[in-house]
Formats: structure tokens, sequence, C-alpha cells
């Protein structure tokens, strides 16, 4: 049995060498069950989707781990700059070998330029510069003695002695014949066009050394002002950083000696987040039956979700991506659509409506003929947030009445909330098509799923909110002639930075082992310059490893920050401010109102009355039953649907009917704590019944009723919570609005929590002072016989 194992094992090996020696083209790669890799964030893997669609991407951060893969069969190919791999098998990577073909297009490389460098039209300088290489020559002259004929000479080049600028240049120190290290010094051709840069700017010249995972971000937060790292033009990178033109363009070579088939989106990722409401529900079913569909509320719950390894991808559309990849540099999106959309405004089914929306079907054509929709995609989508103007929603005439426009702000950039206004490319739409015909334009702000419902209850007279245009939807609304068309992605994390570093990169720094283990002499031998501590627990030495990487000062810096983002950016703290306000308003008026109806309607119950008593059971056993959010909902959209009240006002209403049933059982529980002989005895002294109740019962039901009371108090507090669902503002809509915007998972939910904390404590401490006043324990003897007089002789 062993032999004849032996034998089979022989064969397949055999037979799975002889499959390799047969791949001479690049065309063969593209079939089921071949696996391709190629180094994270190259721009060869845009080619391999499109030109090997059937094969399996397998990324790797270190380029040289995919050779040995290709060596050793788990990879079919490695795709990757042609140069590159050539210097590789020249200095001595064994069993593989280039094919004849290149593969695809040319890759670009440029100088990627930081936008908020400090030298003034750095990117027009650099281009300049770049032009006047390229016309003497000097351009091709440095490609050809780096990177073909292998001269590894830096020619001196004298910087200025009296520097007008200082260029600091970020670069990769690990891409030979680019940029890699001569000892401790730089070399390569990337650092000779950095000085011949700094030489041309009359600047002097810093380095600044980064993996490729942390170059682009060094660029964006001003770090570094430019990157001459052998930088490829990607599609993505170039909607985040400025580049100038093209230094050179590179083949992709294709180096061959595994056996996976292509997964499909369903079988890679099992958990996708929706946002509940929205039409990616359907898509995740029809597209990917076998995955499981997770709904979070908002676009930041979502990213929090994904981050926290709660789900393992979320649907949104393109645009709507590009905006989370720029805000979070841990995102990324899938190239291929899921589906296309377009998105389109919503109107009620009624005269009215349509014949608002044939109004807006004219205005919008216009538009698109006269190339304003164009303007408006290009302007709105771009990063510079001061060129993202629009009308002045109050300054509108309103000569036509006014029109309400339902959204939701935390969906950028079509709509989201900008020093305290609802701004975006749809409510720039909106706002054009009221300044055009003479409307007056109020924008209400509620959760997604609940728009829908606000169009067909009439309390909104269209929606505008990024609204796909669905069969099932144009069933119940009106929607206009599509304004805006593209694709729905998956976001995913980008894979662990690149160039990961080699053992050998940690000599002479500290390390940890556990205690016992062999570790220390495996680590003395391969880092013999290193310090050894000693662990008792894995525990012990990831808290150890933590705490040096994220450091103090890391963790106040990102606090900082987390806080700066959170409430001064954008004056945001008035947002908060606005929140606590409604939040308030709605808490103590449902309290005022909930506590006068529940106590009328004990007043009304207490003597037995049938009829009374029947109705109260009824309506409390209603109102106790139905979760809170489906009675506000019951509330605003069918009881008051056609009535002209703000949500504030449906919100008081609501909380004091459930407020009111709990006081009434408060009172029920209260009172019948109370001995009945109490009632004989006031009757015995000539009290009647009403002020047997308020000067003998009540005050001795009050102690037992106040603990129950104030937990109520507490408990309304946090389930005011809920009211964004129908358009109102409080302080948990206000915390989602702003993460929305600055996409930070915990830093405003925390700030949310700590306000009501506080918010619990001062009325709940007002609510404890009230009953000091009917607790005997509690009150000082000259208040309890306040009127009497101690001194009256017998």
């Amino acid at each position: 049995m062993k032999r004849q194992f032996v034998i089979w094992m022989t064969i397949l090996l055999l037979l799975g060498a002889s499959a390799l020696a047969e791949i001479t083209s690049v065309e063969q790669l593209n079939r089921s069950g071949v696996k391709v890799g190629t180094e994270l964030g190259c721009a060869a893997e845009l080619t391999i989707r499109q030109e090997l669609p059937e094969a399996t991407l397998e990324q790797y951060n270190d380029k040289n781990l995919g050779y040995v893969d290709v060596a050793n069969g788990r990879l079919d190919a490695f795709i990757f700059e042609r140069m590159q791999m050539q210097k590789a098998i020249n200095a001595g990577v064994n069993g593989v070998r280039l094919l004849d073909e290149n593969m695809g297009d040319v890759v670009k490389v440029a100088v990627g330029v930081s936008p908020v460098s400090g030298i003034p039209d750095l990117k027009g300088k650099i281009n300049q510069f770049i032009a006047e290489l390229r016309a003497d020559g000097t351009l091709d002259e440095m490609f050809e003695r780096w990177a073909i004929d292998g001269n590894e000479e830096m020619p001196k080049i004298d910087l200025p002695g009296r520097p007008e600028l200082h260029l600091i240049v970020g670069t990769s120190g690990i891409v030979p014949p680019y940029s890699y290290y001569v000892g401790t010094t730089l070399n390569g051709y990337d650092i000779e066009l950095a000085y011949r840069l700094a030489a041309w700017l009359n600047a002097d010249l810093e380095f600044k050394v980064y993996d490729y995972g942390a170059i682009v971000p060094a660029a964006l937060s001003g770090d570094v002002d430019c990157i001459i790292a052998n930088l490829n033009v990607t599609p993505e990178r170039a909607e985040a950083l400025p580049f100038s033109d093209t230094l050179y363009e590179m083949g992709l070579g294709v180096m061959v000696r595994g056996e996976t088939p292509p997964q499909s989106p369903a079988a890679t990722y099992g958990r996708v987040g929706v946002q509940t409401g929205s039409s990616f529900d359907a898509i995740i079913s029809e597209k990917m039956p076998d995955a499981e569909a997770i709904y979070f509320n908002t676009k930041a719950d979502l990213v929090a979700a994904l981050n926290g390894n709660k789900i393992d991808t979320f649907v949104v559309d393109e645009p709507v991506a590009k905006i989370l990849m720029r805000e979070d540099d841990r995102l990324t999106f899938l190239p291929d659509y899921l589906e296309t959309f377009s998105f389109a405004l919503l109107f009620p089914k009624s005269e009215a409506g349509e014949a608002l929306r044939d109004r807006f079907n004219g205005f919008i054509e216009t538009l698109r003929a006269d190339g304003t929709l164009d303007a408006l995609e290009e302007k709105w989508f771009a990063e510079d947030e001061d060129a993202k103007t629009m009308p002045d929603v109050s300054a509108l005439s309103a000569e036509n009445g006014t029109l309400r426009v339902a959204t939701e702000a935390g969906y950028a950039p079509f709509e989201y909330v900008r020093d305290g206004k609802v701004v975006g490319y749809d409510m720039e739409l909106a706002a054009r098509f009221c300044e055009a015909f003479g409307y007056g334009l109020e924008i209400v702000d509620m959760n997604f799923d609940g728009i829908l419902s606000s169009v067909q209850a009439g309390k909104c007279d269209f929606a505008a909110a990024a609204i796909t245009v669905t069969p099932e939807r144009a069933q119940t609304v009106l929607f206009s002639e599509p304004y805006f068309s593209g694709g729905t992605v998956l976001i995913v994390l980008k894979q662990s930075d690149e160039n990961t570093p080699a053992p050998g990169d940690y000599n002479g720094k500290r390390g940890g082992v556990i205690t016992g283990s062999f570790h220390d002499s495996v680590i003395q031998e391969a880092l013999p310059d290193s310090s050894i501590s000693e662990y008792y627990s894995y525990t012990d030495m990831v808290a150890a490893l933590t705490d040096v990487q994220t450091g103090q000062s890391g963790f106040m810096e990102s606090l900082s920050d987390s806080f700066n983002k959170t409430f001064l950016r954008e004056d945001r703290w008035r947002l908060f401010l606005t929140g606590v306000q409604n939040t308030l308003i709605i808490t103590m008026l449902s309290i005022l109102f909930g506590t006068a109806l529940g106590f009328a309607v004990y007043m009304l119950c207490r003597n037995g009355n049938p009829v009374a008593n029947g109705i109260t059971r009824f309506c409390t056993w209603l109102v106790q039953g139905m979760p809170m959010v489906v009675l506000l909902m019951i509330l605003y959209y069918v009881v008051f649907g056609s009535v002209s009240i703000g949500g504030i006002v449906v919100a008081i209403i609501g909380f004091a009917f459930t407020f009111g049933s709990a006081v009434y059982g408060m009172l029920r529980m209260g009172v019948g704590a109370v001995d009945g002989g109490q009632y004989e005895a006031a009757y015995a002294l000539g009290y009647s019944n009403r002020r047997t109740f308020y000067r003998i019962i009540l005050p001795q039901a009050a102690p037992h009723i106040l603990p129950a009371y104030k937990g109520e108090v507490v408990g309304l507090i946090k389930a005011t919570s809920i009211v964004g669902y129908i358009a109102v503002q409080d302080l948990t809509k206000m915390g989602d609005i702003v993460r929305s915007r600055t996409y930070e998972a915990f830093f405003p939910l925390i700030a949310v929590t700590i306000i009501y904390f506080v918010l619990e404590g001062l009325i709940g401490f007002l609510v404890s002072r009230i009953g000091v006043c009917f607790s005997p324990k509690r009150r000082k003897p000259d208040e309890i016989l306040k009127g009497i007089r101690t001194d009256a002789q017998d």
C-alpha cells in the first residue's frame, strides 16, 4: 500500500511538472484552475483582472515570495514589471523563466504630488522639470543607465548652498534599480531624479522612506511633498493623489512555473453588510445567493463592522465607495460591478405628485442637455470641499409655496451635513429646481427606511436621497427620469501593507519570548544583536508589543484628532448642541404631559368606573405591547399623516402615551401598597374621598412610586434615540450624522454616550430632590413638623 502511494504521488508530481512546462503564452493562463500572482497594490492587478478574468489572482506583500511560489508550483505565473523580474533571475532566482511576450498595456510611472504640499504649484513645477529633462535627453539617458545597463554609480549633483525651499521626498528604498540602499546610502534612478529636482527648485533635500502601504497616505497628509518611488499610476491612486506627467513606461512580464478554481464573491465573502431600507439586499440575494445579509442603519456602522471583522464586505454605490476610501485608507472596493443602477427622485402617487414629477422631468432634461448634470457630478465627486457650493435654501423666494424634500444626510457626496446644513449633489439639484420655479425648500432629514413612508403619507412632497429605481418601489411611488447612473460595488479591507519587513530587519531591536520556550535560542542565533525579554503568557507579550507600537503619545494624538474631527471641524459641536436641545424638549415635555395623562386616567379609574377602566386597559395593552419605533411611525405616517405637524410634536405625543401608561401602572401599584384601613380611618374623621386621597393616601404612596418613576424617566431619555425614524434630529441622530462625515467608528458614539449619562444624571437628580419632599426619612424634622406647635402645654 505504501509503495502504491509513493508511485501515485510520483506520477502526480510528474504530471504537475509537465503541465507547468506547457505554459508558453499568456493566453494559456486565462482558464479555470490557474493561479496568477502579483504584488499588492501593483498596477498589474487591473490588467490581470481585465486580461485573465478566468484565473485566480493572488496578491503578495513581497514579490520575492511570489517568485518562490512560482518555482515550487504553488503559482502558475507571477506578473510584474519585467525588468525587475529579469534582475531577480540574473541575481540567482532558480526554477523560473520569463515568457517572451509581455502582458497587456504598459504601466505608467510618475511622481506622486502631495495635494497639501507647502511648495506652491509643485505639480506644475515638476511637470516643467520633467519636460526639460525629456527635451535634452537626460530622462532617457538616466533610464538606460540605471535600468538597462545596470550602472549603479550615482553622478555628483550639487544642491544649492543657500536654498529657497525645503523639499521632502518619499521613497521606498527597496526597489532596485530605482530606489535602494548601498550600505546606508540611498541609491538609484529615483534618488538621482530627486537630487536633480531639488537642484532645479533651488531647494535642499530630505528623504523619508516608507512601505508602499504608507507612502500614499504620507503624501495625502503632507508628511512629504512628493513621492519618487517607482510609483505606478493606478486608477485607485489617481482618485486620491495628483500625479505628474509620465516619467517612463514599463512592460509587464510573465514569470512562469496552484490549482484553486476562481472564487465568486459569494464564496469569498460570506457576511455582507447592507444598509437598512436600501435595495442592496435584493442585489445580494440575486448575485450572492450563498451570502448572509447583515443590516445596519448607517454607512458609519457598516465601516465600523467591516473594520471590526463583524462582516466580510458591504455593498455601496461606486461614488460613495470612493468617498469612503478617501476617508479611511484601510478600505478599497472590488472593480467589478455587482449591478448597474440609476438614481431618481421619488414622488407620491397622486395628481399633485404626478404634476410635480413631470415638471421635474423637464427640468432634468434641460440640465442634461446644457451639461449642468455633468458639472454637478464633477463638482460634488471631486475632493475640493471649498468648491462644493450650492444655492442658499433659506433665500429661495417661495412665491409658489414651499416643497418638503425627504432625505438621509449621511450619504456623501449626494447628501450630507456640512457646517450644520444639509448639502450635496441631490440637495443642489432640488434647490436649483425650486429656484427655477419659485418654490421654497424645506429639507427633512430622516432615517433612510422612513423616506418611502413619508412620501407615501404626504408628509414630504418628494424625496432626493440617492434612491435606486426598482420595480417594487415603482408599484407604490412615482420616479422621475434618472439623473445619475453608476454601479454597485463591494467594499472590502485592503490586504496588509506591502513589503513586509524580513526577520533580519529586526536585528538590534527588542524581542520577546515565552518563559521556558526554546525560542530564545532561535532569536539569539538569527538576531544576535537583539535584546530578549521573557513573558509568562502570549497575552502579556502581545500587550507589550501593542504598547511599543502605539505609545501614549500616539494614543493622545489619535484622541485629539478624533475630538477635532467630531466637535471642532466645521463647528460640529453645534450639531450636538441641537441634538441635546431636541432630546431635552422631547424628554421634558413627554414627562410633563405623560405624568399629567397617567394621573388623570388613574383618577378616572380609581373608584372602579367600568367604562373608564375598560378603555384604559385596552389602551395600556395597545401602547405597552407595541414597539416604540412602530408606534411613532404609525402616529407620524398614519394617524397624523395628513396633518402638518412636525416630528418633535409627534414624538412628544407618542412618548407621553407610553410614559402616561407607565405612570398609571405605578400609581395603581403605589396606592395599592397603602393599607385599606387608612381610608376607613379618614372617613371616620370626616374626610371626603378626594381629600382622603390627596392628604393621606397619595403622600404614603409616593415613596413607593418615586424609585420606579425615576427609572422610567431615565429609560425615557434613552428611548428618544429612535426618533430619527420620524425625521427628528435628536442627539443620537446627530451622532450618526457626524459619523457619516468623519467615519470615526467609536469616538462620536462614546461622545453621545457621555452626553446621555450627563443628561440622565441631571434629570435623575431633579427627580431625587422631588422624592425628598415625600420621604419622611429624608426630610428634616423642622420640615415634617412645619405648622405644628411643639411647645404646647398639656
